[in-house]
């Protein structure tokens, strides 16, 4: 997913305050001393008309980002979050392996269910045979509580900017276990990939 670029949003602040003190500092000059002749006149106001549009444009893209801003400090913006399996704190490959919550920025209201990958349907007793929690507010980096061991598994988030689902592989190939990420937005598709591995 294309991630918001905050560089790109202090150059467009800096362009509108910027330029605006440019023209207020432009106006003075030529109101001191204007231009003897229409060349120097057309000169002045292709540089007032091109200062200006800058100014505008700086002005509605710093807009943009102060109300993104506000919106992601009161939802959650554009944030998500994954569960991470730590497969390096297990000795075997069949212990269980804790799980941790990581997100891309602050959520809130988090919740998680982890079904088998294969079932989406509450309806279907197999939906209801590993579980869920709470996570609430959270920037990730936290242990959940829970553990997993080798498979594959669906596991859909609710917070208060909306859903999204992960799928999660923890499988052995030879002597390494591997671990694969991927996180959906509906609307959006594929919004994260990760992939993982350790060796014994």
């Amino acid at each position: 997913m294309r991630r918001h670029n905050h560089k790109m949003d202090l150059i467009y602040t800096i362009l509108a305050y910027g330029c605006t003190v440019l023209l207020a500092v432009l106006g003075a000059v030529v109101t001191v001393k204007p231009p003897k002749s229409s060349c120097g006149m057309r000169a002045w106001i292709a540089v007032f008309t091109i200062v200006g549009i800058a100014s505008v444009v700086g002005a509605v893209q710093d807009t943009k980002y102060r109300d993104l801003r506000l919106r992601e400090m009161l939802t959650g913006g554009d944030n998500y979050g994954y569960i991470w399996a730590e497969v390096s704190a297990v000795e075997l490959w069949s212990d269980p392996i804790p799980l941790w919550f990581k997100a891309s920025g602050l959520l809130f209201g988090v919740e998680y269910w982890i079904s088998p990958a294969s079932v989406s349907d509450p309806n279907d007793k197999r939906y209801w045979s590993i579980g869920g929690g709470d996570i609430g507010e959270t920037r990730g980096g936290m242990r959940i509580g829970k553990t997993l061991q080798l498979g594959k598994y669906r596991i859909e988030f609710s917070a208060r900017n909306g859903s999204f689902v992960q799928i999660l592989e923890i499988k052995l190939d030879g002597n390494k276990l591997i671990q694969n990420i991927e996180v959906f937005r509906h609307g959006e598709g594929l919004i994260y990939a990760e992939g993982s591995d350790v060796s014994r």
